[in-house]
């Protein structure tokens, strides 16, 4: 996901702001600040969605035994799914991007 982030440099020189928002929803919403548990649940249904519970959460919710061996797979089934977004992600920006680049200088 960041790499495609790292993408919107195509179109702007500008891409720390979007860089920040990233890392700021990936603190809340992977549980790095607090345990996703202690969120109100709107948010750690957004958790659910979004890809950041599963690099952080998750895995550190496995090792500490609160999942079923189902839910593990479960887990790491969205964990795989994310992978192949991101993936298809990178590559769809990575062509749209070509195509609107020109370099700058001598």
């Amino acid at each position: 996901m960041e790499w495609t982030l790292a993408q919107a440099a195509f179109w702007t020189t500008r891409v720390g702001a979007i860089n920040q928002t990233y890392f700021v929803l990936m603190l809340f919403l992977s549980g790095q600040i607090a345990p996703l548990t202690l969120l109100p649940h709107p948010v750690q249904v957004v958790a659910a969605i979004l890809p950041f519970r599963w690099v952080i959460s998750f895995p550190v919710e496995v090792l500490l035994g609160q999942h079923t061996p189902v839910e593990a797979l479960m887990g790491l089934g969205a964990q795989v799914a994310w992978l192949i977004i991101g993936i298809v992600l990178v590559r769809v920006v990575w062509r749209a991007g070509l195509r609107v680049y020109s370099a700058v200088g001598a």
